[in-house]
């Protein structure tokens, strides 16, 4: 099995084509270029091994601080990872619930 490698700010991260084409970017841009090393500029290597790990297990975010999730929303929707950005707002959505203005401005900065 193939691998890409995605080269993220601060490392890189080498996964096999399928968990990698979980990103419609990534799977986009293999396709198109037939490239292995995939440049993501806009995105941590700690937040892009977070987000891919995410994509098998949704239910492990309670360990997740809230800055945290917001960065992986953002990578999610950088790499066009429709159904865990879904998931990700919905529980950010769910952290948000019924909260003052002065703590989401707390959360959200």
């Amino acid at each position: 099995m193939s691998c890409v490698v995605l080269k993220a700010e601060g490392g890189e991260l080498k996964l096999p084509r399928d968990v990698a084409f979980k990103s419609s970017l990534v799977k986009n841009l293999v396709e198109d270029t037939d490239a292995e090393e995939i440049p993501i500029p806009n995105v941590t290597a700690e937040v892009l091994q977070k987000t891919f790990e995410l994509c098998d297990s949704s239910d492990f975010y309670d360990d997740m601080s809230n800055e945290r999730v917001l960065e992986v929303i953002l990578a999610c929707n950088y790499l066009e990872m429709e159904a865990l950005l879904d998931s990700l707002c919905k529980e950010m959505a769910r952290r948000l619930k019924g909260k003052s203005l002065d703590e989401l401005r707390a959360i959200l900065g």
